[in-house]
């Protein structure tokens, strides 16, 4: 049946060569980053797909996390080397829980139940992130990088030299913190700093330089004391980057504009008035009007972003609702995006797109439907299968109700680490790097293409 609607909404297959799934190999008592590795992962997950009405929103379909991603500063650079300083936000503030246990934001190293997985006293507000690039656990066989987005990718190590390598290939030195891309940047995480959340503190490493394959450098300065909040940012041309800060929140980043001119970008972080905790409420860049944000309650440890008001007078309502995923016979409870409503102006009306997620119980596959004003979506993942768990999140198929597209995606792998994949005390073998094996597209009125 197709369904006549006002707007289209975006569902597209990021596309890459290979992904990588492996994060929460092995139990311990260091942070667990994401958990179950499953449903509470956070940032882009390329091997989720994107769903998104506007470029800085993503919303993973697969786990029900909304991404939002903002460019605040780009300053252009030689050979296609920017520096670029983003702004995300996260909503899968807690890790997912056992059924039966109450939500709350109780830190407790040797229990993933109710724990918090993003600062509450983040320096631009809980569920933001701003930094160039983190690595937990570094001390560890299984380093944890922390990019830009709020992503986490365990580091393994390889089958067949010293370096460990992420999901997507890349390759860290441990010996020398430093990371590499396939593109010949690098990251130097040359600093010690430390994050404490709930009390328990965590020593990590930050990103001081990055380097591409011309031997340009950008630098990354940092404020005194134990936090890793940025300092100043000096790019490959020696234009500087400050960040001001007012108590242990960023208020202000200024930089120079073509003129020579200090141009100034200004944020609001207040408090919830239950907890204390921090949230950003405004952001005011130079020559556009500001930015506004609104959040749940924090009662019942309900911090999420429900409102997102546009210097051009859009806005963007998210609502969520509990859920339940099964991992394996494992239940789950997490908070996944249940709706979203957008306008483009303050004169226009409100779109709407609705979320309807499965469970994965005891079944290889399960499909997720948004209900969008233009036309439905479905998107087909892959569950827990003892036949191949290395596939578990991977996308399988999508279509759009009216016909006019489709997609079918089928995975191999190859092995890169000798360690075992183990989520919740279930063996799912050593860690294997799903490939794209083939990706079968069907667009109305033309050919089938397979790649």
């Amino acid at each position: 049946m197709i369904k006549v609607k006002n707007i289209q909404g975006i569902l597209s297959l990021l596309p890459a060569a290979a992904f990588f799934l492996g994060i929460a190999a092995a139990l311990s008592t260091l942070p667990l980053y994401g958990v179950s590795g499953i449903y509470d992962r956070i940032g882009i997950i390329p091997e989720h797909g994107l769903h998104g009405a506007v470029p800085e929103e993503n919303i993973d379909l697969f786990t029900g996390n909304l991404t939002l991603r903002f460019q605040d500063i780009r300053l252009p650079g030689p050979n296609g080397f920017d520096t670029v300083v983003w702004r995300v936000y996260n909503s899968k503030i807690q890790k997912d829980r056992l059924p039966g246990s109450a939500w709350g934001m109780q830190q407790d190293p040797y229990s993933w139940v109710g724990i918090m997985q993003q600062d509450p006293y983040s320096w631009v507000g809980m569920g933001w992130s701003m930094h160039m690039g983190i690595v937990h656990n570094y001390l560890s066989t299984e380093p944890v990088i922390e990019f830009p987005d709020g992503r986490f990718e365990t580091a393994y190590p390889n089958n067949s030299d010293s370096y460990y390598y992420t999901r997507d290939f890349l390759r860290y030195d441990k010996t020398n913190y430093k990371l590499y891309f396939k593109d010949g940047t690098v990251w130097t995480f040359g600093l010690s700093k430390t994050i404490v959340i709930q009390g328990i503190s965590e020593s990590v490493r930050v990103v001081t330089s990055i380097e591409n394959s011309y031997g340009h450098t950008i630098s990354v300065m940092y404020q005194s004391g134990s936090l890793p909040e940025m300092k100043s940012i000096t790019d490959s041309l020696g234009r500087t980057i400050n960040f001001i800060l007012t108590g242990d929140c960023l208020s202000r980043i200024s930089v120079k504009n073509t003129t020579g001119t200090l141009v100034y970008y200004d944020y609001t972080v207040g408090t919830f008035s239950n907890s204390g905790y921090y949230k950003l409420t405004g952001y005011d860049p130079p020559e556009i009007a500001a930015s506004t944000y609104e959040y749940d309650t924090g009662l019942y440890d309900r911090y999420e972003l429900t409102a997102v008001n546009t210097s051009y007078g859009g806005r963007f309502e998210y609502s969520y609702v509990n859920h339940t995923f099964y991992f394996y016979v494992q239940s789950l409870d997490t908070r996944v995006v249940s709706q979203k409503k957008m306008r483009t102006a303050a004169a226009a009306a409100f779109n709407t797109w609705t979320y309807t997620y499965p469970t994965y119980l005891n079944t290889g596959t399960g499909t997720v439907t948004v209900d969008g004003p233009v036309y439905d979506t479905n998107v087909t993942y892959h569950a827990y299968s003892s036949a191949s768990p290395w596939k578990i999140g991977l996308i399988s198929k999508k279509s759009f109700s009216d016909g006019s597209y489709s997609e079918e995606t089928l995975w191999t792998y190859r092995e890169i680490s000798y360690l075992t994949w183990l989520v919740l005390n279930v063996n799912l073998g050593t860690i294997k790097a799903p490939l794209i094996q083939k990706s079968i597209v069907t667009r109305l009125g033309d050919a089938e293409s397979t790649e």
